[in-house]
């Protein structure tokens, strides 16, 4: 004989009673079924990004770099010897669309030169291993370096590295501690305003 149901409790199809103690629940393959066939709420589908993909819009400094690889930007070599005056003025540089270059001593300022002449060469004067107008002068003699744009950045303003500068085609004498990397940027654009020059025709 079937058991029979408690006062309140269901009857299942077929005269069974359930025999589970769940304080009047369904047997769990009963109630998964009845929940597969309860029509099921829609629930808003929001795409989470692929692994690599940006979220959002770039920063200042993604926006700065992006500038910095473009093709059409001026390709500045930086020859300094101070590191913290160099990086500041690099990322002042970059910040504005510029790719920067940077060397601490004549020699390697002169082979990163020669490799791959830039659009401006900032160019300090007191450097290791040889100073920057010797350097100036060595890369005058080259093809690669014969016309490059020049500015001297550096502490000395006397009138003597001033004229030996300018018979070595130096466009702008800076003094250091009357150029704030903002003077620097407007020195450039001033004189550069164009971009890097077009190549020359082959």
């Amino acid at each position: 004989m079937a058991p029979q149901p408690r006062p309140g409790q269901r009857r299942l199809a077929g005269g069974a009673a359930p025999t589970h103690r769940g304080c009047g629940r369904l047997p769990h393959d009963v109630a998964a079924q009845q929940d597969r066939t309860r029509p099921q709420p829609s629930v808003p589908h929001t795409r989470l990004p692929m692994y690599g993909e940006r979220c959002g819009s770039e920063d200042a400094s993604e926006k700065g770099i992006a500038r910095a690889m473009d093709s059409s930007s001026l390709n500045i070599l930086l020859v300094e010897d101070d590191e913290t005056l160099a990086e500041m003025y690099r990322l002042k540089l970059v910040a504005e669309g510029y790719e920067v270059r940077v060397a601490s001593d004549g020699p390697s300022g002169l082979a990163a030169a020669l490799r791959r002449p830039p659009d401006l060469l900032l160019l300090d004067i007191r450097l290791p291993g040889f100073d920057g107008l010797e350097l100036l002068d060595q890369l005058r003699r080259s093809p690669a370096g014969s016309s490059l744009p020049v500015f001297v950045f550096s502490n000395y303003g006397e009138m003597e590295m001033v004229e030996r500068g300018r018979a070595l085609g130096v466009a702008q004498h800076l003094i250091k501690s009357q150029t704030t990397p903002g003077t620097l940027v407007e020195t450039i654009k001033r004189h550069l305003p164009e971009g890097p020059p077009a190549p020359t025709p082959a």
